[in-house]
């Protein structure tokens, strides 16, 4: 490391140091408990007091979306599974089946529906990511509160460090971090895992999507990590495996009955057909259109002709002949995850904007994966499913003119 790299990782520690200083005399003290996330959700958060969709909180630090922890911090006022609230007109099925909390989702497909998607889920304060913690609460209390897409940064702590003494490198130390292996800014992946896997086993009718960012595109990582995967027991049964980049989405309801209820996708790894991937392990850039993630204020996410601009494209340069999926990274990072611009960005209004503005824009595109900073300070998980809903109307009104299946 060169001297000039030295100073310019030593400032940026100390930006870091000092816009969490800041944060520290905002944030309720009841946040800045350390102990790591141990204990995963059982299932998804539900009142009594407001089951209508269009309802939410009047609290600007939590949104509507926060979830209810196991000290009755915060107690989420939107219902996320709206089964047994919605209109079976937009359902198309008689069904009983309940496919993200809704009965209408059942009948689409995959790539077909939104998912509320956590931006390096693994970073939150309550886990210990102190400086530049990417969200306020963990990804578990995420799933809780209705988000189902995950993203997630796998890093080797070692980076192929020799054991000293000797010209051996030293094991792999796979972990989920950003960027720094710091102590206590690191996830164990086998503990996200379990957790993940509890939580769609205790929740049926859930579906998951996972996109691991890999640090190398080295064959040893990534078999690296499919063998914590499959350490860990039952989590590769729920793997969906997709045929390739040509062959349809399957419809909700068929994930929900099969038991195939979560799709992984990765990027930045080693190509799946030269390491071992196993099956169930998509290559992101095979099925994803995305837009921009750099956005250094809340306007330029508001300048739509750029921030719906779509800078990776799927299926090796151009679309596939099936609707791909369309990401759209909605989170300010100037030089830090930004509280304060977040929550001027995850509005309901704002995000309902976007998404409008993005499908206009690339002629009624779906949005699939819509990924946010600090999700419990965001509307997502209501628009996610207003937007939801209105795309099963819209697709039972084509299925009447014959317009697909």
């Amino acid at each position: 490391m060169t001297f000039c790299t030295k100073i310019r990782a030593l400032i940026s520690m100390a930006l870091v140091a000092i816009a969490a200083v800041g944060t520290y005399f905002t944030l309720s003290p009841s946040l800045f408990d350390k102990t790591k996330s141990t204990s995963p959700p059982n299932s998804e958060t539900k009142t009594t007091e407001d089951t209508d969709p269009k309802a939410g909180t009047n609290n600007p630090k939590r949104g509507n979306s926060s979830a209810l922890d196991d000290n009755h911090n915060d107690i989420a006022q939107y219902v996320f599974n709206q089964c047994n609230n919605e209109d079976n007109t937009s359902s198309g099925s008689l069904d009983a089946k309940c496919c993200n909390g809704l009965a209408s989702n059942c009948n689409l497909r995959v790539n077909e529906i939104m998912f509320g998607t956590v931006h390096n889920a693994m970073s939150s304060e309550e886990d210990g990511f102190t400086l530049g913690a990417n969200n306020l609460l963990s990804l578990e209390k995420s799933l809780a509160a209705g988000f189902r897409g995950l993203m997630l940064d796998v890093c080797d702590c070692n980076k192929g460090e020799k054991e000293e003494g000797t010209n051996n490198t030293k094991a792999l130390d796979l972990v989920l971090c950003h960027t720094y292996c710091f102590n206590g800014y690191t996830r164990d992946i086998a503990q996200v895992l379990e957790h993940v896997l509890e939580f769609l086993q205790n929740n049926s009718g859930e579906v998951v999507i996972i996109d691991f960012e890999m640090s190398s595109r080295s064959v040893e990582q990534m078999e690296g990590f499919v063998d914590i995967m499959e350490s860990v027991p039952g989590f590769m049964d729920m793997l969906y495996d997709h045929p390739g980049v040509d062959t349809e989405w399957p419809l909700m309801g068929d994930l929900v009955s099969s038991n195939k209820r979560l799709i992984i996708f990765q990027h930045n790894g080693a190509d799946c057909i030269n390491s071992r991937c196993g099956p169930g392990i998509h290559m992101l850039d095979d099925y994803m259109l995305m837009t921009d993630w750099q956005f250094g204020t809340a306007n330029d996410i508001l300048n739509y002709k750029k921030s719906c601009e779509m800078i990776r494209v799927g299926g090796g340069g151009k679309k596939t002949n099936h609707t791909p999926f369309f990401i759209i990274n909605h989170f300010v990072t100037a030089s830090l995850p930004s509280e304060t611009e977040s929550v001027k960005v995850n509005t309901r209004q704002m995000i309902q904007d976007r998404v409008n503005a993005c499908m206009e824009m690339h002629h009624g595109t779906d949005v699939n994966l819509f990924a946010v900073d600090f999700w419990s300070l965001s509307d997502l998980p209501m628009v996610t499913q207003l937007h939801n809903i209105e795309k099963a109307k819209t697709r039972n009104r084509q299925r009447e003119n014959g317009q697909g299946k």
